[in-house]
């Protein structure tokens, strides 16, 4: 049931493990390409890390291995439709707990003979990194991006069987501009345009146990529907909420963190709707908005914006799909789940091609503008839901265990469906209004970018308004840096 649409061709150096050469991941990270262990609690730096690891492993050629731990695992909530990358983490090497505590999950006879662990005798090249926190840790990100821009990473741990990379950062956009690397970067298909996309969905499909909580809270059909135009909006209150949500805690006393967040997504709405295919009269519109309590008058500008499109998705309605091997029962989908979901599917796919009845009606109707609003925040998207809900376009889902970080106790494998569900979900979006300081959201809306919907993203600061205008969306350069970088 995949249905995986390539930004960029998948490389036969990036193969199975089963090369003698490795890079291994641990989060912290680390390449055979290895990432080492992930010790960093939240899902999105753990994910944004390894695409650094994994554009080193396909410009050097070497076999992919992330090492994941906590109460749950990745490969139960993302998979990669072209490599098997599970690792266990140190002294795990026979068997991975499977979700619950039950230790009947078997590892791939492949990755039990070749991961890191179970061979320490061969030579290892560590590549750790420093934590913010830690002293030099300014001087440690000027030396590493001077690495991937001027160094030849196609040689980078050159005699040594393993790199263990360990870290918290992003380098890979450095690769583009290292006049060393141009012709392995050509060769891969990898640009400005798609490099996170592309990265991330080599490695990283939702499951579909990731999708299926969204399918039940009704908001997928519409967030597949290329008739609609959803703008993405997330808020990030802090390492707080995770306890707050625990606890029950639905009121924030009348106020809405991420208030900025949404006066943007409202610019861009109105600057939508006075579009044609809107039902707005033309693009020289003017639109009224509110600011400082007065009203101000701003004329559309006269230059299309272009494309309004949703593009093509990068996956079917059903989410990830089976591989071949041991993938245990987290990987099944039920009969009556999958064929609603190929349903859903063939709709869109006609509606796209113009085979769909259906869509000819679509067509003649405005189309519509939705806010698609992830938060880590339980009060927050409860506090939402009141002041925009009655719209009706207010996509938002309650009621979920949104426990992203190791160190709440509810942290499982649940709460790891949710946040790799809703991070791609999120990447559906045509556009983002996004927290700067958060991984999570940036790095949803950079991995759903093809060619057809580039990426238009609105940072926000500290919950400060700011202009947002439909023709002036955040310069790629800078939406990459955000966050620790891509």
């Amino acid at each position: 049931m995949l249905r995986f649409i390539r930004t960029c061709p998948p490389s036969s150096r990036a193969g199975p493990a089963k090369a003698a050469r490795l890079a291994v991941m641990q989060p912290h990270i680390g390449t055979y390409g290895r990432c080492g262990p992930t010790l960093y609690p939240l899902p999105g730096d753990r994910l944004r890390s390894s695409l650094t690891v994994f554009a080193h492993v396909l410009l050097s050629n070497r076999t992919y291995e992330l090492v994941w731990y906590g109460k749950h695992q990745l490969w139960y909530s993302f998979q990669s439709p072209w490599i098997d990358w599970r690792a266990p983490p140190h002294l795990r090497i026979a068997r991975f707990p499977r979700e619950g505590g039950r230790p009947n999950g078997t590892v791939l006879p492949v990755v039990t003979e070749n991961h890191h662990w179970a061979n320490p005798n061969r030579s290892v090249f560590d590549s750790f990194c420093t934590r913010a926190i830690d002293p030099g840790f300014s001087q440690y990100q000027q030396n590493m991006t001077k690495r991937f821009e001027t160094t030849d990473m196609t040689k980078y741990g050159g005699g040594r069987d393993v790199v263990l990379w360990t870290g918290n950062q992003g380098y890979a956009r450095h690769v583009l501009s290292n006049p060393l690397l141009q012709e392995r970067v050509k060769e891969l298909g990898l640009s400005a345009g798609n490099l996170a996309s592309c990265l991330f969905n080599f490695l990283y499909v939702p499951t579909p146990r990731a999708l299926a909580p969204f399918r039940q809270k009704g908001m997928y059909d519409i967030l597949l529907d290329p008739h609609n135009y959803i703008i993405g909006i997330q808020i990030r209150v802090g390492d707080h909420a995770f306890l707050d949500n625990r606890k029950g805690v639905k009121a924030l006393n009348g106020s809405l963190p991420g208030q900025a967040h949404f006066a943007c997504a409202q610019q861009l709405r109105e600057q939508l709707e006075s579009l044609p295919e809107f039902g707005g009269v033309s693009g020289q519109a003017e639109h009224s908005r509110a600011s400082g309590g007065k009203t101000m008058r701003r004329r559309q500008a006269a230059a299309p914006v272009q494309p309004l499109g949703r593009g093509t998705l990068l996956l079917s309605a059903s989410g990830g799909g089976e591989l071949d091997g041991d993938v245990g029962e987290e990987d099944v989908t039920e009969e009556a789940e999958t064929a609603a979901a190929g349903e859903a599917e063939g709709k869109r796919v006609k509606a796209e091609i113009g085979q769909d009845p259906a869509a000819g009606a679509a067509a003649a109707r405005p189309r519509r503008v939705y806010w698609f609003l992830l938060s880590d925040s339980e009060a927050a998207r409860h506090e939402a839901l009141s002041r925009y809900g009655s719209s009706g376009r207010l996509l938002v889902a309650e009621g979920l265990a949104l426990d992203h970080i190791n160190k709440q106790p509810g942290y499982g494998q649940e709460s790891l469906h949710v946040g790799a569900g809703e991070m791609w979900l999120f990447g559906l979006a045509s556009a983002h209004v996004v927290a700067v300081g958060s991984t999570y959201g940036w790095l949803g809306a950079l991995a759903g970018v093809t060619e057809a919907k580039p990426m238009r993203m609105w940072g926000i600061t500290s919950n400060q308004p700011r202009p947002c205008r439909l023709d002036q969306p955040d310069p790629a350069e800078a939406v990459e840096s955000w966050s620790g970088g891509l």
